[in-house]
């Protein structure tokens, strides 16, 4: 697509698309004979990375060759997998809940963000949290809540937990598909600006509706395949681990609904230091290494059961830097005013952004499926003050109404790792009852009572690099017993050499998979 470099304003029209139902056919055994031959097994393993395979066979190599390395052996759990045994429900994916829900989500992502800012302590501090998996591990939780403790989850969500079960498992759905799948069109979802760069399929590669029905459902649920069968840059995957003490207590009504409406696996643990090693085990291979461990500690002997929620998100540039493109020698001005050194990742993008306090940019990621959006706050404007003043309608605004303009766009390299206050940032969204042992009401998880909330734990990774941008988020939930635009014919220009706000956004509903802020850079370039 051939632009001036005028601006011209872009409009991105509202798309009404049809329902789009997809079965999951499978119904399993019950849950005691699952466990029998769990126990039977004596383990479980994970697959092997791509590339590895189990065992430490690796056979000779030929003559005059490089001797060939061991494959690490899989990961072995203590705990026992009991999905297979769980007895499920056919589930069905409504697009239409998209289209329903997709702001109340925008809403809830915001105003978590500004939760978790005002938990961290002034100076240059640095965030990120993901919405997404927060949002999937809450929804968890709310399906073993009842009366006010599921009443507080489902206003600081902004949807029923009708609605939650309806709308993560469709967007889900819909993130593993081509648009024009889902759309049933040629072109009608390429009128977001954000999608601009998105290159045009071939004529008859266009899947129809029941070509993705027909589609692997487990493929499409782990993430890691669309279905085309094309490879996703982004893995979901959530996971209930029990008490094995515990375990005759569990509603299998509550275990029936995760499994079937979040492909949630089910493992039986002794809650000891095992435990935390295979938590941390699942987590790491969800999150493909990139966050190693999630539980710091061993489970105390109240713990009752883990409730965790993994995402990764592994996606190339569409355009890549080259190495002309990286200024090794630039500055970046904490905000504290302390100058930094950074390599600042030079381009010329095409979709500019701007509000009455920040312009910004957009840089899109291989397919078109995925964008990076910067937003640098104005001269004078902290990055937390122009992030408190934002709202899920603002952010939606703002993307919808960006502009084509040549922007000249600097982004440093960079890497962080973080841990959110997850706990304080949800209650101060108003979920509060969950975390009182006296108040909490999870009998939908046991029926005898006396559950609550120990501890929410939210961590997350990313790299953003000249090859693209490495990202991964984890939230485990701790459950314990309880002891008794006008056109410019100039070029914009927008180089982040200073605090600003950074999201990664899903093109099809603008939606934050991940958002956080850069106030440092002090220990966070990432290196060639």
């Amino acid at each position: 697509m051939k632009r001036s470099p005028a601006c011209s304003f872009i409009r991105h029209a509202h798309l009404r698309r049809p329902v789009l139902s997809v079965m999951r056919p499978w119904t399993r055994a019950g849950l005691a004979g699952a466990l029998a031959a769990a126990l039977a097994l004596g383990g479980c393993a994970l697959p092997a990375r791509e590339g590895s395979s189990p065992g430490s066979d690796t056979g000779s190599a030929p003559a005059g060759s490089a001797p060939i390395e061991a494959a690490e052996p899989a990961y072995v759990y203590t705990a026992q997998d009991l999905t297979a045994g769980i007895e499920t429900e056919e589930s069905t994916f409504d697009v239409k809940a998209i289209d329903a829900h997709a702001q109340d989500a925008a809403n809830f992502s915001l105003r978590l963000f500004q939760a978790e800012l005002d938990h961290v302590g002034k100076g240059d501090t640095n965030t990120l949290v993901s919405p997404l998996s927060v949002s999937r591990a809450l929804a968890l939780l709310a399906n073993g809540a009842e009366n006010s403790t599921l009443t507080q989850l489902e206003e600081a969500l902004g949807m029923s937990r009708d609605e939650l079960n309806a709308f993560l498992p469709a967007y889900e759905r819909a993130l593993s598909l081509e648009p024009n799948a889902l759309t049933g069109a040629d072109d009608t979802w390429i009128d977001s600006p954000l999608a601009a760069e998105r290159p045009q399929k071939d004529k008859g590669s266009d899947a129809s509706e029941d070509g993705a029905d027909e589609a692997d459902d487990e493929s499409t649920q782990a993430g890691s395949m669309s279905a085309q069968g094309k490879e996703l840059p982004f893995t979901l995957a959530e996971s209930l681990w029990i008490n094995s003490a515990y375990l005759d207590e569990i509603s299998p009504s509550f275990l029936k609904t995760n499994a079937s409406v979040y492909n949630a696996q089910v493992f039986s643990a002794p809650f000891d230091a095992t435990t935390t090693k295979d938590v941390n085990a699942w987590v790491s291979d969800k999150t493909d290494g990139m966050i190693p461990e999630l539980l710091a500690k061993d489970p105390s002997a109240k713990t009752r059961m883990y409730l965790v929620s993994a995402l990764a998100f592994d996606a190339n540039w569409q355009t890549p830097y080259e190495e002309e493109d990286v200024d090794e020698d630039a500055t970046f001005t904490s905000a504290s005013g302390d100058e930094q050194p950074i390599r600042l990742m030079r381009s010329t993008e095409q979709v500019y952004l701007e509000d009455d306090g920040a312009t910004g940019f957009v840089k899109s990621y291989e397919d078109g499926l995925f964008s990076f959006v910067a937003l640098l706050p104005e001269e004078g404007t902290s990055v937390r003050d122009y992030a408190a003043s934002l709202t899920g309608e603002h952010v939606s605004e703002l993307l919808e109404n960006a502009t084509y303009c040549d922007v000249k766009a600097g982004i440093p390299s960079f890497t962080l790792d973080y841990t959110a206050h997850a706990k304080e940032a949800l209650q101060d969204l108003g979920v509060t009852d969950a975390f009182d042992a006296k108040a909490a009401d999870l009998t939908g998880i046991a029926e005898k009572g006396g559950l609550f909330v120990s501890d929410v734990t939210h961590k997350t990774h990313i790299t953003v690099d000249e090859k693209g941008t490495e990202a991964a988020a984890a939230t485990g939930i701790g459950v314990s017993e309880a002891s008794a635009n006008a056109e410019e014919e100039e070029p914009k220009e927008v180089v982040l050499d200073r605090p600003f706000v950074y999201l990664i956004v899903d093109n099809q509903n603008n939606l934050p998979i991940f958002i956080g802020t850069m106030e440092t850079m002090e220990g966070q370039v990432a290196e060639k």
